[in-house]
């Protein structure tokens, strides 16, 4: 088992603390949702996808190296002190990175105080969010076509700077379409993020508050399936400063 290697959680390198991981648990998938149906006088039972995957435990066996004392307690402030998903990055899965809360405890197996292995086990999204995707795509023009290089639908974040009426047309590889409206009040000029995954939209960062009825009109959010999507826009031709879209590609 190699424990050389880096674990990065919530921006800290444990390296740092002198904490190295192996990662031969990281590869690990979740579970698919599923409901199973018994009908009677039907052989064999029916199963409906939820459209959902479960979260995933992810251990990494480790060794503290240095400082016992001292770094054994800096890593449980580090591990124990957030309250919801971080982000989490190792060097055996290098293009992607995870959402997860450590979930503890954290003992250590010690040598006279002087060293200490253990596994840290992290609640983790399903997803292994792919670095690329949080890459973001200009798509000030009247069209573009995106490519999902996954084989899951990715729900994208949408960022547009100005005012004025927006049309979404997002049509598949399939030929189906997706539509929906988002509607900047001129005295409202501003930077606007319309987030499919959480299904709202809000001001920038700065301004929290989320504006779903008054400034969205969609029936479902869309999203981006596998393959070509070409997203159509109509947009006001003079108040519009910058429309990008981040994709949040994932892979399980």
């Amino acid at each position: 088992m190699e424990v050389t290697n880096r674990l990065s959680f919530n921006g800290v390198d444990l390296r740092n603390y002198g904490l190295y991981v192996s990662g031969d648990k990281t590869f690990n998938s979740p579970t698919a949702d599923y409901t199973r149906f018994s009908i009677p006088g039907r052989s064999g039972d029916l199963f409906v996808f939820n459209n959902r995957y479960g979260n995933v435990t992810v251990d990494y066996d480790s060794i503290l190296i240095r400082d016992y004392a001292a770094n054994a307690a800096a890593l449980r402030s580090i591990l124990l002190s957030p309250t919801n998903y971080c982000r989490i990055e190792d060097d055996y899965n290098p293009d992607e990175y995870r959402m997860g809360i450590f979930i503890g405890p954290l003992n250590f197996d010690t040598l006279f105080l002087e060293a200490g292995t253990t596994t840290l086990s992290f609640d983790c999204q399903p997803q292994r969010w792919l670095k690329s995707g949080e890459n973001e795509i200009n798509i000030n023009a009247a069209s573009a076509t995106i490519n999902n290089p996954t084989k899951f639908n990715s729900k994208p974040l949408i960022k547009i700077v100005g005012r004025g009426n927006y049309t979404f047309t997002f049509t598949y590889s399939d030929s189906t379409t997706s539509e929906f409206t988002f509607k900047i009040p001129a005295a409202n000029d501003g930077t606007y993020y319309i987030d499919c995954e959480s299904m709202d939209c809000y001001k920038d960062p700065a301004d929290q508050a989320v504006y779903p009825n008054s400034f969205i009109t969609v029936d479902e959010f869309p999203v981006l399936k596998p393959g070509n999507t070409t997203i159509a826009i109509t947009k006001p031709s003079t108040t519009v400063r910058e429309i990008k879209l981040t994709p949040r590609w994932y892979i399980l």
